[in-house]
């Protein structure tokens, strides 16, 4: 008994000493690591082991890491992979505060424990929770070969060391955090200036990998951030360590994250942070699989978020497995919530010079489409000018004419080629209908259209539209008023001579003046008819000019060409000649805008032409085709038979029968030298049409013109009909 007493009271002697050599290591200055290796050799003096493992704890972020491990199966500068706590005895350990005695692995049944599990062939465990203020912060675990080797005096010991090591652990765990704070203090300095300069400055993402490999050891960065609902800024920069050469493969890869989608849409979701130590373990996101191909094995990504809107992804990767810590993971969400509030800003800021941007060009492209006299040039110009703002690789203006779309307008960086191209078609539409289309594409790598773009190209679209509907309107009505100025000049300087004449030769004419009998008479008769005609023109002409300074206006309404025609046959009826008139007008004629009155001068003016061409006996026709786009008059002369036929519409009024006359127009004279024909060709061209003078071989009439059309409308009754 005193043998055995003398032993107890050795141990327990041997056992105090352990416990103050325990605590004066506890309380030393030493690092982290030499405090476990001290900490194992005093075990050793408690109890019996082959391998001993210590662990730390973070129960905020459900993770158990390995930090030191002696013995069996251990390699120098081994990295260790963190754990989930579920399950095994050391996990449950944490879990409950309490001691387990793992006596045989072979028959442990719930209380496994994974450590054992191994070449090493260890048997029995003993674990211990390390506990400081009622908080299990680690737990440390002896392991034997043998089964049953831990007995609850080694666990009683083992309890009272870990006790004394808490609160070592502990303080150690709160400098380590405070030194993290404070790295993160100095950085939040710097890191929002560096991320919100991403954009402008290349240089800016260099900085930025120096500054974290401050609080983190990796190899590879990636910065993501969105800028609108489709576009994202993709930055990277591999961080090359002294000892490791540059990857030309990776390097290749690395230019095309900017347009690889799968990247830029891959976000750590609702978590404020993803950890993911081992990427083959974390298959089916291709993304990263492509990754495992250049020896990165762990990764870390951090959401950048503003209230609950994730804007942007921090991804950290290492070419070592478990390469990130749960004290890294948290360090990084601090900075996080720094940088946030100043890269919204500078997203906004961005957003707002952009929009101020797009808002000068559009208001300069509308400047440039209402003063331009080429219309076709400056839609040209502004289709540049807006695939710059949109990014896109080209952009057509179809314009619809004659029932055919024909592109116009446009600029091309690039053609269409395969690939997931994006395109936008939209429609160019005013009240009067549809002017056609525009089309905007953009290459897959550039991504698809965002929600502001199409909003802006649709903005486009309209002024596009509107500069059309200007243009074809501008095309069927020049200007409301004309010049006359040569020609009114040419008036006043006839009437003078004119009136001269006209009173020479009614001179002539008064029975008490001697000529040569009948050739005298003859030719004065012709020149008195004449200078009447002329003078009814000139007055014509010169009429509307009297309260205008020489400028001729017209009056644009809506009109019918058999409204037309009835006007031009009471004009003339009015005035005598030799030459019937037969005006021809199909019933399905549509309505024209024009000037009434100016038509039916020209009408008549015309047609009196034709009838002095054609001489004593011979009958003029006008008449309306409406086989073109636009109904086309024709006066000539031919066959008095008038086809009565479904498609015409033809009355007594149709056809006069004008009094006999001599023969007015002089043979040899040209069409295009008659004065008429010259006042009719202004008054046409002041409506935007031509007006075509033969007589033409194998074509019959001697002038066709168009008249153009009245603006589609609801049924209503025409001006004058």
């Amino acid at each position: 008994e005193n043998i055995q007493l003398q032993q107890r009271l050795e141990r327990r002697k041997a056992e105090t000493l352990a416990l103050e050599r325990i605590a004066k290591i506890a309380s030393s200055d030493a690092t982290p690591g030499r405090i476990y290796r001290q900490f194992a050799g005093e075990i050793k003096q408690l109890m019996d082991y082959h391998r001993l493992s210590f662990y730390l704890a973070d129960v905020d972020a459900d993770l158990l890491t390995c930090v030191y491990r002696q013995g069996l199966g251990v390699r120098r500068h081994q990295p260790f992979e963190p754990h989930r706590l579920s399950g095994s005895a050391c996990e449950l350990a944490i879990a409950e505060g309490q001691s387990y005695i793992v006596d045989d692995e072979h028959y442990s049944g719930d209380m496994a424990c994974a450590e054992l599990a191994g070449a090493q062939r260890l048997r029995s465990a003993l674990v211990a929770p390390i506990d400081f203020e009622g908080k299990v912060i680690g737990a440390i675990m002896p392991q034997n070969k043998r089964p049953n080797a831990y007995t609850p005096l080694e666990q009683r010991l083992l309890e009272q060391a870990a006790r004394l090591l808490g609160p070592r652990i502990a303080n150690t765990e709160l400098y380590a955090r405070l030194s993290a704070k404070a790295q993160e203090l100095s950085l939040a300095r710097v890191l929002p200036d560096l991320i919100g300069s991403l954009e402008e400055s290349p240089d800016a993402l260099r900085r930025l990998g120096d500054a974290l490999g401050k609080v983190a050891d990796f190899d590879l960065l990636v910065i993501r951030l969105k800028c609108g609902d489709q576009r994202w800024i993709v930055r990277s920069i591999l961080m090359c360590r002294p000892t490791a050469n540059p990857d030309r493969a990776l390097s290749r890869f690395l230019e095309t994250l900017p347009g690889n989608q799968q990247w830029i849409s891959k976000q750590p979701g609702e978590a404020r942070s993803v950890l993911v130590p081992d990427l083959q373990a974390a298959s089916g996101e291709s993304f990263q699989e492509e990754l495992l191909g250049f020896g990165f094995k762990s990764c870390l990504h951090v959401s950048l978020r503003s209230r609950s809107e994730s804007f942007g992804v921090l991804s950290l990767y290492s070419r070592q497995p478990s390469g990130f810590d749960v004290s890294t993971r948290r360090t990084l969400e601090g900075l996080a919530s720094h940088m946030a509030p100043v890269v919204q800003h500078a997203h906004l800021y961005r957003e707002a010079q952009e929009q101020a941007r797009r808002n000068q060009a559009l208001s300069s492209i509308a400047q440039e489409l209402a003063a331009t006299t080429d219309i076709w040039a400056a839609l040209n110009s502004a289709c540049e000018t807006m695939a710059g703002l949109l990014d896109a690789s080209y952009l057509d203006v179809l314009v619809q004419e004659d029932g055919q779309i024909t592109q116009k307008a446009g600029w091309r960086r690039e053609q269409a080629g395969e690939g997931d191209w994006g395109e936008m078609v939209l429609s160019l539409e005013r009240e009067t209908g549809p002017l056609g289309r525009m089309v905007v594409g953009r290459s897959p790598e550039r991504g698809r259209f965002s929600a502001s773009e199409v909003q802006l190209a649709e903005t486009f679209a309209g002024q596009v539209a509107a500069a059309l509907e200007q243009f074809r309107y501008n095309s069927l009505q020049p200007k409301d008023s004309i010049g006359w100025e040569s020609l009114g000049d040419l008036a006043h300087a006839l009437r003078s001579p004119l009136a001269a004449i006209k009173g020479y030769c009614s001179a002539l004419l008064q029975s008490d003046v001697t000529w040569p009998p009948e050739l005298q008479r003859e030719f004065l008769e012709t020149i008195d008819e004449e200078t009447d005609v002329l003078n009814v023109v000139i007055g014509e002409l010169l009429a509307p000019t009297d309260g205008d300074a020489g400028v001729v206006r017209l009056d644009r309404v809506e009109s019918t060409a058999q409204f037309l025609f009835d006007q031009a046959g009471r004009m003339m009826a009015e005035k005598s000649q030799s030459v019937p008139v037969e005006f021809r007008c199909p019933s399905d004629a549509p309505p024209l805008l024009v000037d009434s009155a100016r038509i039916v001068q020209v009408i008549s003016d015309l047609a009196r032409c034709a009838g002095q061409t054609a001489g004593s006996g011979a009958r003029v026709t006008v008449e309306c085709s409406c086989q073109e786009t636009q109904p086309e008059i024709v006066i000539g002369t031919g066959d008095m038979e008038v086809d009565g036929g479904a498609d015409s519409n033809i009355t007594g009024a149709d056809k006069t029968d004008l009094a006999a006359s001599p023969e007015l127009r002089l043979p040899g004279l040209r069409l295009e030298e008659d004065l008429r024909v010259t006042i009719c060709q202004s008054l046409l061209e002041a409506h935007g049409i031509r007006l075509e003078i033969g007589p033409w071989k194998g074509r019959p009439g001697l002038f066709r013109f168009l008249l153009p059309l009245a603006p589609a409308r609801d049924p209503g009754v025409l001006a004058g009909a």
